[in-house]
């Protein structure tokens, strides 16, 4: 993705007369060699709602432990602790597992990254962040088309309550992106591509 990730952010490569235009502020990177489409959206980096998150999740995991540590009897010097120590702290068993989930959420909403490709007879969705590497590929006559979708939940200070998916046989492949407008362009990419590039 180095190619990409290394030109101009407002050069856009499309295969149509008309291009849609790119918005100012989109983060997302593409390339249309007319065989294949590359999408590169880069980290968001530090932004309010992800640092917000970030403070609460960290101190949600901060109370937890704490509150684990206390109800098994090894924070305090209650003597040798009992099986219903452990009983209690096996409560904070849920808060552990949101506390985890909210953090996992808040990294990857400032440092995730996602490179896509579609070519002819496959479509590859690679997802970076930090030291996790996640790759999956659907063929490519599994993929129907991109669409705008509601979001099942929103974090305070996000800017839309939609979010860009790809939609195939088996499910969607969720861009991470905010802004309307882009979302709405990129919509616009992906559709006008699949429609002209016959699948292999």
């Amino acid at each position: 993705m180095n190619g990409i990730a290394g030109r101009r952010r407002d050069e856009v490569f499309r295969i149509d007369a008309m291009p849609t235009a790119r918005p100012y502020d989109a983060r997302a990177l593409i390339e249309n060699t007319g065989r294949s489409l590359q999408i590169y959206v880069p980290k968001r980096g530090f932004h309010a709602a992800g640092v917000v998150m970030l403070g609460f999740a960290t101190f949600w995991t901060v109370f937890t432990a704490f509150w684990t540590l206390a109800a098994s009897g090894v924070l305090f010097d209650a003597g040798e602790p009992r099986a219903m120590n452990f009983a209690f702290a096996a409560f904070s068993i849920p808060f552990w597992v949101i506390g985890v989930v909210m953090l996992g959420g808040a990294i990857w909403s400032m440092g995730g990254t996602v490179n896509l490709r579609i070519d002819p007879d496959r479509m590859i969705v690679e997802r970076r962040c930090l030291l996790v590497h996640r790759m999956r590929v659907i063929p490519r006559r599994h993929i129907q088309h991109a669409e705008m979708r509601q979001k099942t939940w929103q974090s305070e200070g996000a800017n839309s309550n939609q979010t860009l998916a790809i939609v195939h046989a088996g499910g969607i492949v969720k861009l991470p992106l905010d802004e309307p407008t882009e979302m709405a362009w990129l919509r616009d990419e992906i559709n006008a591509f699949l429609q002209a590039e016959p699948t292999g």
